[in-house]
């Protein structure tokens, strides 16, 4: 299952790889849309690329490229399947993000995380 996002294929790749915990750190869950360029029967609104950015890097988009709004409610039912999956194979599946939008997933201090001995 692809889960609508990048991160929770990673999710998958590193309980595929035996890692126990598996720790989200920058996961907002949070978009911020301009106004749609047109609307797709297909696809739903379509943004360009503007002065609004969702991502850390600020080229992350090109001038001038089409997108279509992430879908949140599909993303949050992929990580709340992924976190009862996973807990039911014995793997922790944390939230370390400072803020953030996405429900379920357990919190906890990043400087926690960043504490924990290998």
């Amino acid at each position: 299952h692809a889960g609508e996002n990048v991160t929770y294929f990673n999710v998958q790749l590193l309980a595929y790889m035996g890692c126990n915990p598996i720790v989200l750190i920058g996961v907002d869950f949070s978009f911020v849309t301009p106004p749609p360029i047109k609307l797709d029967d297909n696809f739903g609104e379509i943004y360009n690329t503007s002065t609004i950015s969702n991502h850390f890097c600020k080229d992350y988009r090109p001038e001038g490229e089409s997108w279509t709004q992430p879908n949140l409610k599909e993303m949050q039912m992929s990580f709340t399947y992924a976190l009862n999956h996973l807990h039911y194979r014995g793997v922790s599946l944390l939230n370390a993000s400072r803020k953030t939008k996405l429900l379920d997933v357990p919190k906890v201090p990043l400087e926690k995380v960043l504490s924990l001995t290998i």
